[in-house]
């Protein structure tokens, strides 16, 4: 055995001989988990009782994946899946960091329950019907957003067998538990109930697959409607779609054409609309069913609500952009079905398929559990503003429900010429659609704090009778400000934001920020908008002003290709990651699934030409944004400090928090991950350069191999996964995918890998301490030995340029510099546009001596520079990057 650093993967070679009843990939697993008892901090006895919940073969790399769990008494302790690739030859390769649970004896509780399973449902049952909150993966964590569709509290039931579980709790101790499946409506809950006491003690959302009665289980129930039904034979038939096609992200990144035959052949070997027995002209077939879910019901689909291709499935739905969403449902239903299928076919290439647990009617190999394609429900009534999608467990049907968003408000100023002009706005989540004219008057003189925040009516002392109100924000709410207004008499509300340097109270951090107005008060008759502080000091200074406002046109998600692949992305890695029949494994606080779901959505939609220091937002269709927009996260995705410098100590820091750099669970712990990913994945590029073909996943350019290290990382994660958990994910796929033949248990990307998580905050000991918490983490910028940049020589030998202090720095740091052989050597610091901006060295170095290069941040503004050394035989680069 062999373990690099403790932190890469575990590379071992052991016997196969197995007993007859267990596979001998098993048993390699076992093995390989037990010899590593000292590396990963657990004791032998820890390690005794492993037990495999899913065994899959992985074509692509040829190894088996086994994810282990532990046992006590011959029970599995909840969440301990720890995943384990065994080759062909016997070698078993896992994440140096695992999901396991130390110092198992004296936890346990005695292995027989109390309480019977029935009871167990049945307290279950009604602990979930009276607080169940939001029942999917969300795209933003807006609270305002879908709060009445949200809040409905289904009535729950027990879907599959209970069964017994440790479940670690609070001080330590394992408690035996029912672990209980519980369905209801659209939602699905795995939760554990104290086999002894009968207490809820733990309960994770995973996300809730639609039931239309037994259909959903049964490929009966896949006999095709009346209006979609036809007899297209066994092979896949012509095909063709109007869309925005891959990779252009939306009708504001390409134009819409006809897509034709677009199925992959190896993931979709019949098409898209056939599922083996049956065939459909509407948009329906093995991978998924979309249609239009135009009353939020997704239980009984409208059999008129899909568009129908005819026999020559031919599905070319004009998109005019002016006439809203509803007149362009025929289009919507095509793009999130076309999608939807890409997503799948993409992905299926890079091993989320059929034993993998990807979502199929029928598996055509026969491995793993159909019946489980995507409902793809577009333009659905249960909400605004946002996305989300469910994922059961390998076997049940996906769920992705797209809604419409809502277009911001066009505010014009008409008179006087000081501030005549079109202003950016935000909308309010009450009252009418902001659509008014009229003169425009502030609610109190300047200098007057209370009345120009009108947070009560008589704080108003200015006429506003007739007019359109000019309210300052301030610590009441934005409905109290609105209905202050109306009740004197206001016709519309305009608010700016406060400015937390100039006035008290101000709950703003940014002045400039636009924010949707949240709250409800069905009473509220007049309406409102928001603009930043900038727009409304200018008004609030001027006199005569004539505002009007007009309502923008809505528009769909369905037309995000951003969104959707990001909401598929929460199906992929709850079924990789822990193995396909365990979807529970990233409930905890620092885990990443959101941001694996962006980064499914940015490298579908990557275009030939694009950059890494390029913005990348996330959602700036729907946000009504240029494409260069920050979108719906804390920055846009940017290799480039200046863009995007955020780190995984900000994700210590500022996680939940406030201030300008405060991140949410989690989606913005996801933004922190998937900035990493970018980078690692920009590094391959600028390595081995960008292919068109996103398809070929035995591709060697850096977006392929990136791809490749994103899927089977995902299987490489433990289960509960932090930071380091996802890092040590890639490094393991890279040396499982890509294998070093010069230093076993490394991958041929161990150095990129390494140095791109490094610039980030993890580096080699960074820490993420306990996974439930998001900021108990440490962050570490150092790169280990062996993964700084060398380059073999013209005569055969080495030239190595290693960090030798932090990166990013704020004042300097250091390189070293060895060759083996006695040369002269230029080093200068470039910035990205190759310009030099400091020589560090230009002579002689020797051989076999290491030269320290100093490089100083003074006077350089915050960025990203190359170092380069060039010698006579070698020529080397290296990032670093000035944060100030």
């Amino acid at each position: 055995m062999r373990l690099r650093h403790g932190l890469l993967a575990l590379f071992c070679t052991l016997p196969l001989a197995a007993s007859a009843q267990e596979a001998p990939a098993v048993q390699s697993a076992r093995s390989a988990l037990q010899a590593s008892v000292a590396a990963r901090g657990v004791a032998p006895a820890d390690l005794a009782d492993l037990a495999p919940t899913d065994v899959a073969f992985d074509q692509l790399s040829g190894a088996t994946f086994v994810y282990m769990a532990q046992r006590v008494n011959g029970v599995e302790v909840w969440a301990t899946q720890t995943p384990v690739a065994v080759t062909g030859r016997g070698e078993a390769i896992s994440p140096a960091t695992a999901a396991f649970e130390r110092g198992l004896a004296g936890r346990a509780n005695a292995p027989t329950p109390a309480v019977e399973a029935a009871s167990a449902v049945a307290t279950a049952a009604a602990h979930l019907s009276s607080t169940s909150p939001a029942p999917h993966h969300l795209l933003t964590d807006n609270p305002a957003v879908d709060a009445a569709a949200l809040a409905a509290r289904p009535t729950f039931a027990v879907s599959g067998t209970p069964r017994l579980v440790y479940q670690p709790v609070a001080g330590g101790a394992l408690r035996l538990a029912w672990a209980l499946t519980m369905e209801g409506g659209s939602q699905l809950w795995a939760v554990r109930v104290d086999a002894a006491t009968g207490a809820i003690i733990a309960k994770d959302d995973l996300i809730a697959h639609d039931t239309w009665g037994e259909g959903a289980r049964r490929p009966a129930s896949f006999a095709p409607l009346a209006s979609g039904a036809a007899a297209l034979g066994a092979v896949a038939a012509p095909s063709s779609y109007r869309v925005v096609p891959m990779p252009n992200e939306s009708p504001a990144h390409g134009a819409f054409s006809l897509a034709v035959n677009p199925a992959d052949p190896v993931a979709s070997p019949q098409g898209w609309h056939q599922t083996g027995s049956t065939s459909y002209t509407i948009t329906r077939g093995n991978n998924g069913y979309a249609y239009r879910d135009s009353d939020g019901n997704a239980n009984t689909p409208d059999p008129g609500s899909s568009p129908d291709g005819g026999a020559s499935l031919v599905f070319d739905n004009a998109f005019d952009p002016a006439q809203g969403v509803g007149p362009n449902a025929a289009a919507a239903v095509t793009s999130i079905f076309y999608w939807g299928n890409i997503v799948h076919d993409v992905t299926y290439r890079y091993g989320f398929d059929e034993v993998g647990g990807n979502f199929q009617t029928t598996n055509f190999t026969g491995q793993g559990n159909g019946n489980d394609a995507v409902l793809l429900e577009a333009l659905d009534a249960s909400g605004t503003n946002n996305a989300n999608f469910s994922s059961p467990s390998d076997g049940g049907a996906g769920r992705m429900q797209m809604f419409e968003w809502t277009a911001r408000p066009q505010l014009t100023i008409t008179a006087p010429a000081s501030v005549a002009g079109n202003y950016a706005t935000a909308s309010a989540n009450f009252g009418p659609p902001a659509v008014f004219s009229g003169s425009l008057s502030a609610t109190g003189p300047a200098g007057s704090v209370a009345a120009q925040q009108a947070c009560t009516q008589a704080a108003i002392t200015a006429n506003v009778t007739g007019k359109v109100a000019l309210i300052m924000r301030g610590n009441c709410d934005f409905v109290a400000k609105v209905k202050n207004a109306q009740l004197a008499g206001a016709i519309a509300v305009i608010v700016y934001n406060c400015d937390p340097l100039e006035v008290t109270p101000c709950s703003a951090v940014n002045p400039e920020d636009l924010t949707t107005m949240g709250g409800t008060d069905p009473t509220i008759t007049i309406p409102s908008l928001f603009v930043a502080n900038s727009t409304g000091v200018a008004l609030a200074t001027a006199t005569g002003v004539q505002a009007s406002a007009t309502a923008g046109v809505n528009r769909d998600s369905d037309f995000d290709a951003g969104v959707i692949a990001h909401e598929y992305g929460h199906g992929i890695s709850n079924r990789l990651v822990g193995g396909p029949s365990n979807s529970s494994c990233l409930g905890n606080a620092e885990q990443m699934g959101e941001g694996w779901s962006d980064y499914v959505g940015l490298m579908l939609t990557m275009r030939a030409g694009d950059t890494g220091l390029q913005r990348r937002g996330v959602g700036t269709y729907l946000q009504f944004e240029a494409n260069d927009g920050d979108g719906i996260r804390p920055a846009p995705y940017s290799t480039n400090f200046a863009v995007n410098d955020y780190t995984y100590q900000d994700v210590i820091s500022n996680t939940n928090g406030s201030g300008p750099r405060a991140l949410t669970t989690p989606h913005g712990v996801g933004f922190a991950w998937a900035t990493m990913m970018w980078d690692v994945t920009w590094s391959l590029i600028d390595t081995y350069g960008f292919s068109p073909n996103i398809y070929d996943a035995t591709g060697t350019a850096g977006n392929q191999i990136a791809m490749n290290l994103y899927a089977t990382g995902l299987k490489l994660t433990a289960c509960s996964p932090g930071f380091v958990s996802g890092r040590d994910g890639i490094l393991a796929a890279d040396a499982l995918r890509y294998p070093d033949a010069a230093n076993p248990g490394r991958g041929l990307h161990y150095g990129i890998i390494w140095r791109a998580f490094a610039r980030r905050g993890l580096g080699q000991n960074a820490s993420q301490g306990s996974t439930s918490s998001a900021t108990d983490g440490t962050a570490d910028y150092t790169v280990p030995p062996g993964a700084t940049a060398s380059e073999q020589t013209a005569e055969g030998g080495i030239a190595r340029l290693d960090l030798a202090g932090q990166n990013p720095f704020t004042t300097s740091t250091a390189f070293a510099l060895s060759v083996d052989r006695t040369q002269t050597v230029r080093v200068e610091l470039l910035d990205l546009l190759g310009r030099s901006v400091a020589v560090l060295h230009d002579g002689p170095v020797a051989s076999g001596a290491a030269l320290t290069l100093r490089v100083s941040a003074q006077g350089l503004p915050s960025g990203v520079y190359v170092v380069r050394a060039a010698g006579e035989t070698f020529s080397l680069t290296e990032r670093v990057t000035v944060v100030r």
